[in-house]
């Protein structure tokens, strides 16, 4: 009896299981909201507007991404617009800009009044961007593209943006680029004031060039080292001359007769040209010495101005 029931029981299980995996695999697919917006709008383009219509709707009940739901929205109003409902095509272009304000149809199978109807919208949604700089004709780009200088006044589709405004083109290097980003809303005006910051100047790490002035110290201080060594020459030279004068000076005064009026004049011419020589030394090497002074201040002078 009991193996009876435990036969009956393994075959309900078995039984089970058989039954359970194909009703498991017998379970629809997720349907993809791209696929069934790709079907609605092949349809609206064969003239298949109720059956468009109706696709259209399930993808928006599918709560797509917002460009998918923009698009959704778009060939909705597009239907309408081929039945004249032109109330209903307002409403659903309007929500396909609100989700997407870039979005774009191709227009030459459009009705003027539809095309008409989608750029008033367009109009309507896009907000109004006001930049001014304390730099007269500034740069102004909007998202990587030049729309203007400044002062700028244009219209742009809501949402953020990326806004820089740049140095004329006449100073580019004189001023810092500004950057900042705005988030613009449909039908608004946002304004933006930009003060653009001049550059520190770049320090030039290269050597400067001399000027005239410069020149000329280092000439004027060559000229004082040459007459320094000119009068250290002529002082060495009077010096000898006036050794020699003393020398011969002592030697008459030996041998000459001190008693002769002759030979004390002659003694005494001897030691003023002596005296005279160890004059002109002094005078030289004074000369000499104060020029040597002069030199190596302008040195310092020429050093310091290079600098």
């Amino acid at each position: 009896m009991s193996s009876t029931t435990s036969t009956c029981t393994v075959l309900i299980v078995v039984l089970g299981l058989g039954i359970a995996r194909p009703a498991a695999a017998e379970e629809p697919a997720a349907e993809d909201p791209g696929q069934t917006l790709d079907r609605a709008v092949t349809l609206y383009r064969e003239g298949e507007f109720d059956r468009s219509r109706d696709l259209l709707k399930r993808v928006l009940e599918l709560q797509p991404p917002a460009k998918l739901r923009a698009r959704a929205h778009l060939y909705l109003g597009l239907n309408e617009a081929a039945a004249s409902r032109l109330s209903e095509t307002r409403r659903h272009f309007a929500e396909a800009l609100r989700l997407d304000p870039a979005i774009e149809v191709k227009r030459s199978h459009l009705k003027t009044e539809v095309v008409e109807i989608l750029d008033q919208l367009r109009q309507k949604m896009r907000g109004t961007l006001v930049i001014e700089a304390n730099i007269a004709r500034a740069t102004v780009v909007v998202d990587g593209r030049t729309v203007g200088t400044s002062p700028y006044r244009g219209q742009h589709d809501p949402g953020r943006h990326r806004i820089e405004v740049r140095p004329p083109a006449a100073a580019p290097a004189l001023y810092a680029a500004h950057r900042a980003e705005v988030v613009l809303a449909a039908g608004a005006t946002r304004q933006l004031s930009v003060r653009l910051l001049p550059l520190k100047p770049v320090r030039d790490r290269r050597p400067a060039r001399r000027d005239g002035r410069d020149r000329g110290i280092r000439r004027w201080a060559w000229v004082a080292s040459a007459g320094a060594l000119a009068a250290t020459g002529t002082a060495v030279g009077l010096g000898v001359v006036a050794l020699d004068r003393r020398d011969d000076a002592d030697a008459f005064a030996r041998a000459g007769d001190p008693s002769s009026a002759e030979d004390q004049l002659r003694h005494g011419e001897l030691v003023d040209a002596s005296e005279r020589m160890v004059t002109g030394t002094n005078i030289a090497w004074g000369l000499a010495g104060a020029l040597a002074v002069t030199s190596a201040a302008l040195f310092v002078w020429d050093l310091w101005a290079s600098r």
